[in-house]
């Protein structure tokens, strides 16, 4: 049997979206519209780098995620924009 696709479920917890700037495999484009799929809290952060961003700006990227986390703790009800 072929798969069929589960459509479109939007986010409904707050995403925090890392993205290098110089990255050749997401462009903007899709990066942008990633917001239009969540419900809740959607946060974009432009890095100074490329795809491999962990080994590029490692610690600007933990500093974001850990970041996020704390705005967002476990249980904390999601954010509507």
């Amino acid at each position: 049997d072929r798969l069929q696709p589960l459509g479109k479920v939007p986010a409904a917890v707050p995403v925090l979206h890392l993205w290098g700037e110089e990255d050749n495999a997401l462009k903007r484009g899709a990066v942008e519209a990633s917001g239009e799929h969540c419900e809740g809290e959607y946060n974009l952060v432009v890095m100074q780098c490329g795809h491999w961003m962990m080994q590029a700006a490692g610690a600007a990227c933990v500093k974001e995620i850990l970041d996020h986390a704390a705005a967002h703790p476990i249980g904390a009800p999601a954010a509507k924009l």
